[in-house]
């Protein structure tokens, strides 16, 4: 269901797991992760106040505790 709401905005996939290991600081550990990456910062803000993602969220958010939130990627050829 998110894959094709995540691609309308020019994001794609960089990770799934729910098989996480904690190598370093304190429980808990989220079972579950993804890193989305999207062309830029506003291109994501656009995908998380789509109509189509937050009625994604309402399903997310009944089952769920969520958190969501970006990071600056590193420079090409970093």
């Amino acid at each position: 269901m998110s894959k094709p709401i995540v691609a309308k905005f020019g994001g794609h996939y960089v990770s799934r797991s729910q098989d996480n290991g904690l190598l370093e600081g304190p429980e808990p550990l989220p079972c579950c992760v993804a890193v989305i990456e999207f062309p830029s910062l506003a291109a994501a803000q656009r995908w998380y106040a789509s109509p189509e993602n937050q009625a994604a969220a309402k399903v997310r958010q009944s089952g769920a505790t969520f958190r969501i939130f970006t990071i600056q990627g590193l420079p090409p050829g970093s």
